[in-house]
């Protein structure tokens, strides 16, 4: 007779009283004789075969605890501020790409006694031996106003029923360590962040804001005493960031890009030390011309700025890109900048009989021709008299 049932990293032991051919077996083992309980594991499944008399026959089953637990700290890289909110994901036994997504495991961010974040992010992680996995952590999701890091990543170990902690302890000496010692003792940030990750410390950078908002009319309708007339957010535009190294100038490459709201605006979160561009891409509208121009402006500010233009060739396309800084900008502002649009109008001609304007049945048909001509200065005529007799 045999059973067979699922277990996982356990070990079967089978005693039976009075047997003088062994008491206990492990899994894998079979005995010498028929008169033994035999262990084989089949896959994930164990086994048992029991033997010809199993009175006295008892079957143990000992599995091993097989979860490690690791705390991480998110904080400001710059100057070591813990960070609230961010999200994280787990590879097992290799890097992205090449590990296992462990899809079932949340990091817990530890929160004070008023209920606020503390940056400190628990998980419990499940391991597939008894020997231990190494396991790799990245960002899921950066906190509010901080760039996303997707190539970083922080590397444990961990053995069945380990704790791994990150250090929160030491007070002005751990503030310290960005500032004057360990997190802090190179210029160059990749030096400086690999030591903080090798501390179960994953950081972040604060990005500046771009936000644009797309309006449906020209700028100088934003004094029309019509109040209809007045420029209005213009939904669902297509508009791509491009992006270049300042020092040497690199060459243009896209960024990101991003649809218009019902508010008309769009937001993009950068890299402060890059020089970006707007350019406009087909809005899917019958009833617009085409863009107008980008202008600049501080809030509060009655005046904006026009942006200077660049035409270039991406992708084989030509390009016209409005330049939105020409030296890095500041990490944490925001810049605002307004587009604008030049719709179509509706253009109506009647024709009238001049000396009778008012009589229906005197308006006559003819034919009228329409032509878009560049900008010219025009003199004003004045024109003769119409006599009547």
């Amino acid at each position: 007779m045999s059973a067979g049932f699922a277990l996982k990293n356990v070990t079967i032991n089978t005693i039976q009283a009075c047997e003088e051919t062994g008491d206990s077996q492990t899994a894998g083992t079979v005995a010498d004789n028929q008169t033994t309980a035999k262990v084989e594991k089949a896959g994930e499944y164990y086994k048992i075969t029991l033997p010809n008399t199993s009175a006295g026959l008892s079957v143990t089953a000992d599995n091993t605890y097989l979860y490690g637990q690791v705390s991480i700290m998110k904080v400001d890289g710059a100057d070591g501020t813990r960070l609230s909110g961010a999200a994280f994901e787990v590879y097992r036994d290799g890097v992205k790409g090449t590990g296992t997504l462990l899809n079932d495991v949340d990091f817990e961010e530890e929160k004070d006694n008023t209920g606020k974040g503390t940056g400190i992010y628990t998980a419990k992680l499940l391991l597939t031996s008894i020997s231990g996995n190494t396991f790799y952590i990245y960002e899921k999701s950066a906190p509010d106003n901080y760039l996303p890091d997707a190539s970083n990543y922080i590397t444990v170990t961990l053995t069945p029923g380990q704790v791994a902690d990150v250090e929160t302890e030491g007070g002005e000496e751990l503030k310290k360590a960005w500032s004057e010692s360990k997190y802090a003792t190179s210029e160059s940030t990749k030096v400086n962040n690999d030591a903080m990750l090798g501390d179960y410390i994953f950081p972040n950078y604060k990005g500046a804001n771009i936000e644009l908002v797309k309006y449906d009319n020209v700028r100088a309708a934003k004094n029309s005493s019509v109040e209809s007339e007045k420029p209005a957010p213009l939904n669902g535009v297509t508009f791509t960031l491009y992006q270049r190294t300042i020092n040497p100038k690199g060459n243009w490459s896209r960024a990101d890009s991003g649809i218009t709201g019902k508010d008309g605006k769009i937001q993009f979160l950068v890299n402060p030390d890059m020089q970006y561009a707007l350019a406009e891409e087909s809005t899917g509208l019958t009833n617009y011309q085409g863009l107008e121009g980008i202008y600049s402006y501080a809030d509060g500010a009655e005046s904006e700025n026009s942006l200077s233009t660049e035409t270039v060739t991406i992708d084989n396309q030509p390009k016209t890109l409005y330049l939105l800084n020409n030296d890095a900008l500041t990490k944490g502002a925001t810049y605002a900048y307004n587009a604008y649009n030049i719709p179509y109008v509706n253009l109506e001609i009647r024709k009238f009989d001049a000396l009778e304007p008012s009589n229906e049945n005197a308006r006559m048909t003819a034919k009228a021709a329409l032509y878009d001509v560049t900008a010219v200065s025009y003199t004003h005529l004045t024109l003769p008299t119409i006599l009547r007799v």
